[in-house]
Parts: structure tokens; C-alpha cells; sequence
């Protein structure tokens, strides 16, 4: 529901109405303003619900918990892979070393690099975690922002309609108080201009109380263009310049998508 003054600059007062026990009956305003159900009112803003109450918790630090948790995924994965790295090249050393490598030490070697191609495979999985959570949050940013945009433009409205609204009540009054018997009629367009003023500025402090809201869960969204921490990326980095005789492609063949360096 919103109030829509002689310019024709409506404002959303649904909320305040719905808070109110306004609805569509509610009755007729005398005069320039009067009750207008034609356009869309902050729940239609985005696709969102109107209430933007954060009922849930702040969304954007739901998607920041989770991908501090795939970070932490991320740099326990790429750690697990240092290791198995490390033991397939100690493997490699002690077959090196060895004048008669027995069946033994290549039956190690051969599941040192098994482990090692699950470890990568893991690591893999665990960074496009990572990536997908950062996608994640660049949209939940731009919904938010979008949403804020909507509402702001409304809560312009409001505000524009709640200037209106007091012109009208401050003119109104002037010409009673010139007059020396002031009508019925104006009596009552005089109170119900107020009531409708009233009503514009509840809706408009909640449209405030909103759009702070807002502005708090988009400060909680993580940046898109964060990055991972610096232990992560050590751990990547030494996978990606590990030394010659850990590759598995020296002995054996590796599946064309696992491979050493995946950023």
C-alpha cells in the first residue's frame, strides 16, 4: 500500500500499513493524496520478500564462515599433498640408492604415487571449493547491492511524499486558521492528512531500519577478489616446483586432468 500525492510521486507504506492494521479497505483520503495499489512495492524489489528482516543471520557472513572452512579444507589438502610428495620422493631416493631395488621398494613406490594422484585429486577438489564459494559471494554482493538500490529509490519516494504530505497539512491549516468557522470537511481532510502522514513516516523508518540492514550484511559478504591465505599458497607453490624425480609421469602415466600445477 502506498500514498500517492497531487504530483504523483507515490511512496511505499505498505509495511507501516501492514504494521498499522491497514489494508485494502482502509478508508479514502479527502483531497490530493489518496490510497494506490499500482506499482510494485519494496517486496517486489529483486525478487525478495518484503520483509528483509535478516531472520536467518546475515547471509554474507554465512557465505564467509563457509569458505573460511574450505580454506581451512584447502590448506590441510594441499599440506596432506606435500607430504605424500615427499613420501614418494623418499621413496624414489631409497630405489636410487639401492644396486637391487626389490619388488618390495617398487610395490612402496608404486602406491607412494597412487596416494600421491588421490592426494592431488583431493587438493583439486578442495580448491575449486574455494573458487566456487568466492563465485558464491561475488553474486550474494551484487544481489545485495541491488536490492539496496531498489529499496533506496523507495525509501527517495517516501521521503519526497512525506514533504509532500506536510505541505498539504501545513496549507490546510493555514486557510483554517484564517477562516473563522472552519468546516467540518476540512476538520476531518486535516486528520486524516495526518493520519496518512504518520503512516508515510513509519514506513519510512522501516525502509531506513532496511537499508541499514542491508549495508551491514553486504559488509559481511568476503570480497570476491580475496585471497587465499599465504600458508595455502606456500603449500601450492612447493607442490608446483616439486622436484623431478617425485612426477609421476617418470614411470607412469597420469590421467590428462591431475596435474601438478592447477592454477
Amino acid at each position: 500500500m502506498r500514498v500517492q500525492s497531487a504530483n504523483n510521486q507515490p511512496g511505499e507504506i505498505s509495511q507501516a500499513q501492514a504494521a498499522h492494521g491497514d489494508g485494502p479497505d482502509a478508508e479514502p483520503v479527502a483531497g490530493p493524496s489518496v490510497f494506490d495499489t499500482s506499482r510494485p512495492g519494496p517486496s517486489d524489489v529483486g525478487g525478495r520478500p518484503g520483509d528483509v528482516e535478516l531472520k536467518g543471520g546475515s547471509r554474507g557472513r554465512e557465505v564467509q564462515t563457509r569458505l573460511n572452512n574450505a580454506k581451512r579444507n584447502l590448506e590441510q589438502s594441499a599440506a596432506h599433498e606435500k607430504r605424500l610428495m615427499d613420501a614418494a620422493d623418499a621413496v624414489s631416493a631409497e630405489i636410487r640408492g639401492a644396486q637391487n631395488p626389490d619388488a618390495d621398494l617398487q610395490t612402496r613406490l608404486q602406491q607412494a604415487r597412487q596416494n600421491l594422484l588421490e592426494g592431488r585429486r583431493a587438493a583439486a577438489a578442495a580448491e575449486r571449493q574455494v573458487e566456487d564459494l568466492r563465485r558464491e559471494a561475488h553474486q550474494l554482493r551484487q544481489t545485495l547491492q541491488n536490492e539496496h538500490s531498489g529499496l533506496s529509490a523507495h525509501r527517495a519516494d517516501g521521503a519526497q511524499l512525506e514533504r509532500t504530505t506536510q505541505h498539504e497539512i501545513d496549507v490546510l491549516e493555514a486557510a483554517m486558521r484564517i477562516s473563522d468557522h472552519p468546516s467540518a470537511d476540512s476538520q476531518s481532510n486535516l486528520q486524516k492528512l495526518q493520519n496518512d502522514l504518520r503512516r508515510i513516516q513509519d514506513a519510512n523508518r522501516d525502509l531506513t531500519i532496511h537499508l541499514r540492514d542491508l549495508l551491514l550484511e553486504i559488509r559481511d559478504v568476503p570480497l570476491h577478489q580475496e585471497t587465499a591465505n599465504a600458508a595455502v599458497e606456500t603449500a601450492i607453490q612447493r607442490a608446483q616446483n616439486e622436484p623431478a624425480s617425485s612426477r609421476l609421469a617418470a614411470n607412469s602415466r597420469i590421467p590428462g586432468d591431475i596435474c601438478t600445477t592447477r592454477r
